[in-house]
């Protein structure tokens, strides 16, 4: 029997039903390759990495007045420690400024605050124990106190406990000078114990060797009230 035969012996009725049988069989597998096509091309697009927002920095108007330095604090730290400085008339983060370490820089990028009243900063590689100054628009203010850098290699440490300041693993001769708030200060060359005025605050220490130099040291941040 032919092929033709057989489709003339098939009603109309059965010829319609299996055509309707056919197309759903070809259309289950089409449908499901394009959900798996769609979902494949969402989740490339969900797990993309979003880029970056870079903001743009933002520069304000310099003071009206001269600079002037309150405080910094801690008075120590390592490279990439955070420092804040308070005070007045810094303006709001000029474009004409510059902050040091003594003579070091420190770059526009470690920065991360400059309002009139409190500037944050990171200490950078190459900073080395000297006294902080910055400059705005050609006025420049000095913290008259010693900074101390220190590294994670360092040996030497300040304690305080109990209005009793020490120096562990110190020179072998040498003398520690504690500055107050009160702009006082104490000197002694005991390094196995030195009694402070309970009712002052201390802001800086130094630690110097034989030979006046000085000496990087660390503290434990509590005991000063970091």
């Amino acid at each position: 029997m032919s092929f033709f035969n057989l489709i003339d012996q098939i009603s109309f009725k059965k010829l319609i039903g299996l055509s309707f049988l056919f197309a759903i069989l070809i259309a289950i597998p089409l449908t499901v390759f394009v959900v798996q096509q769609q979902t494949k091309l969402q989740s490339e697009a969900y797990f993309e990495k979003p880029k970056p927002i870079v903001p743009s920095k933002k520069y304000g108007s310099p003071p009206e007045g001269n600079p002037q330095i309150t405080l910094v604090w801690p008075f120590l730290g390592k490279v990439g420690d955070a420092v804040l400085i308070e005070g007045r008339n810094f303006g709001n983060n000029p474009v004409d400024k510059s902050l040091k370490i003594g003579n070091k820089q420190v770059p526009e990028e470690y920065i991360n605050k400059w309002t009139p009243t409190l500037i944050e900063f990171m200490i950078p590689e190459g900073a080395k124990s000297n006294r902080v100054n910055l400059s705005v628009t050609g006025r420049g203010a000095n913290w008259t106190f010693p900074f101390t850098v220190y590294s994670i290699d360092t040996q030497i440490q300040v304690t305080e406990n109990n209005d009793i300041v020490k120096v562990l693993k110190g020179p072998a001769e040498g003398k520690i000078i504690i500055f107050f708030r009160d702009n006082s200060q104490q000197e002694s060359r005991k390094f196995s114990g030195t009694i402070v005025p309970h009712d002052k605050t201390i802001i800086s220490v130094k630690v110097l060797d034989k030979n006046n130099q000085p000496v990087p040291f660390f503290v434990e941040p509590e005991e000063f009230g970091f």
